[in-house]
């Protein structure tokens, strides 16, 4: 099956690991020309060399793409590389530690620049050139999270900010559908990956059975892998999926237990 992919610059931050370096090896064998974005130059260029002997075509910036400055940093480095990016993946998973009584207000304003902000940034910053192209794709990188909150950890900040941030996608994807641009959120359940383990020791902290031993929890019984998350997210960046748009797709191995 032919993606489409070809030539088509992506930026992909968090691309240095997990979830993030997986849709970035992906696309770069489909022929995409990556740039990858993390905050760690060592983890960046070995993640950036694995690629390139794969045969990928790829380049790297070391930026913090929560910031303005970097996010407006890291798509100047992929327009120098490659030109301006068509595809852009949002990989921004900060893990939020409190509940009500010790979050302070700064904290939920913070939450809300790094999870909703960062992607307003992202989309100031590349909206303009894909109009005028005609074609273009953001993918979040969020979780199941966004549509059932934790109720057994107290994280009330990711449980404010990753709606909030489904409600940006949506409403992006209303504003530029109609000039060839997509909008979607893949939402991730329990994924095997340092994310997953962050997060399970922190339920270990809490003695939080149902986190601690999940599987009865999830249909499937397992984990996911990274590369499954790599493979909708390839898939939503291609011309076969150019009308799918302002969706929000559990990959969760039947985690979330709502119709919708």
């Amino acid at each position: 099956m032919d993606l489409g992919l070809k030539d088509k610059v992506a930026l992909v931050s968090g691309g240095s690991a997990g979830m993030g370096y997986a849709i970035a090896a992906e696309l770069a064998a489909e022929g995409a020309r990556v740039v990858i974005a993390a905050r760690r130059e060592g983890p960046l260029q070995e993640a950036e060399g694995k690629i390139r002997a794969a045969g990928g075509t790829v380049a790297s910036v070391v930026a913090d793409m929560t910031k303005r400055e970097d996010v407006s940093r890291a798509v100047q480095a992929a327009t120098d590389a490659f030109g301006v990016p068509d595809i852009a993946v949002a990989n921004v998973r900060p893990i939020h530690r409190y509940g009500l009584d010790d979050a302070s207000d700064d904290d939920f304003r913070l939450a809300f620049d790094q999870m909703v902000l960062s992607q307003v940034y992202l989309a100031r910053a590349l909206i303009p050139a894909m109009q005028a192209k005609g074609w273009g794709r953001f993918i979040n990188i969020s979780s199941v999270c966004a549509k059932e909150p934790h109720r057994w950890l107290n994280v009330i900040l990711s449980g404010t900010g990753r709606p909030a941030l489904l409600g940006l996608n949506k409403s992006l994807s209303n504003e530029f559908a109609g000039n060839g641009i997509t909008v979607n959120s893949i939402l991730p359940g329990l994924i095997d990956t340092g994310v997953a383990e962050d997060v399970q020791n922190l339920a270990q902290d809490r003695g939080v059975p149902d986190l601690i031993e999940p599987m009865p929890r999830i249909p499937a019984q397992r984990r996911g892998t990274a590369e499954e998350i790599a493979g909708i997210a390839v898939f939503l960046c291609s011309d076969r999926a150019g009308y799918i748009t302002g969706q929000a797709i559990a990959v969760d191995g039947g985690w979330l237990r709502g119709l919708y």
